[in-house]
């Protein structure tokens, strides 16, 4: 720092006065030096873990004290008291004048600019009933509504969990030989899983071709480990790598193709929950039921209680 103050022609004093200076001024509060494991840049600008001094004072809070204290008998203090104001914080109620005048004052100096209205309080429309704030209740049924929301999003997950439950027990017991598949798929209770087991079956398919995919990728890493070692031809290496870096690739498109599979595919309960609950009298409802606004719950919550 003092070269490059001196560069500029800035002159300083020596280190030794500074540290003359700094000894008088630290003296009285006690510090306690160490040296403690700090990164640093070597020669080759690689970082290294050193041990490096490092130095504290005992009681941080008296040193800041005295130090603003100095400050203040130098006369470079630009707060010449510490002690608060005793004053009280007013907050002003938010009332139909007042709303009338912040959309008045929106509207001629603001002049209906939305982004300036953070300056009067928000207020960009006039209010539509003349009922005073203090007589109008909390929205009871848009905070009703979203913890419906919640919970019936919860249920929902909980039933998709039950349901993969049954189904991973019911691919198993399909491909038991002494069971008839067809009965069991086609049975009055259990003919809603039938399209989820075959979805099930197909994902357990794609993981299998992953599986195989997984042990011949073990193998050429192990070949090509052993062609390195033996120093085997450039062009022989290349292609050994090559081939692995393809089986990698179609290793993750399956592995993606049976993620896809298992989470795509809904089953049988909360199906039948999205079409109890789904009505056409909702503008902002996506398809299958989910709602993109807490207001569209409503008619929702009335078809599912």
């Amino acid at each position: 720092m003092k070269r490059w103050l001196v560069q500029y022609g800035i002159s300083v004093e020596s280190e030794k006065e500074s540290r003359r200076i700094a000894g008088e001024l630290l003296s009285p509060h006690g510090v306690v030096s160490e040296l403690l494991p700090f990164t640093a840049k070597d020669g080759d600008n690689c970082l290294t873990v050193k041990l490096l001094p490092a130095a504290s004072v005992q009681c941080l809070s008296g040193t800041i004290e005295a130090h603003v204290r100095q400050l203040e008998a130098a006369g470079r203090l630009t707060c010449m008291t510490l002690e608060p104001e005793d004053r009280e914080l007013i907050l002003r109620k938010r009332t139909l004048e007042r709303l009338d005048m912040h959309y008045r004052q929106f509207q001629e100096e603001g002049g209906g600019n939305i982004s300036k209205a953070k300056l009067y309080k928000n207020v960009i429309a006039p209010y539509m009933f003349n009922v005073p704030l203090d007589q109008v209740c909390v929205p009871g049924l848009h905070v009703s509504l979203g913890i419906y929301h919640r919970l019936y999003t919860m249920m929902e997950a909980e039933l998709q969990d039950l349901d993969r439950v049954i189904g991973a027990y019911m691919v198993r017991v399909v491909d038991d030989e002494d069971m008839d598949e067809g009965e069991v798929l086609y049975h009055h209770q259990l003919h809603g899983l039938k399209p989820y087991v075959e979805a099930m079956q197909e994902a357990r398919a794609v993981d299998n071709m992953v599986e195989d995919l997984s042990e011949e990728l073990e193998e050429l890493e192990s070949s090509l480990a052993y062609a390195i070692l033996q120093a085997r031809s450039l062009d022989n290496i290349m292609s050994m790598k090559e081939e692995i870096e393809r089986l990698m690739e179609r290793k993750r498109k399956l592995e993606s193709e049976s993620e896809d599979i298992k989470t795509g595919t809904k089953s049988p309960v909360p199906m039948a929950l999205s079409q109890a609950s789904w009505t056409p009298f909702s503008r902002t409802t996506m398809p299958g039921g989910r709602p993109t606004m807490v207001g569209d719950l409503l008619g929702i919550t009335w078809r599912s209680c």
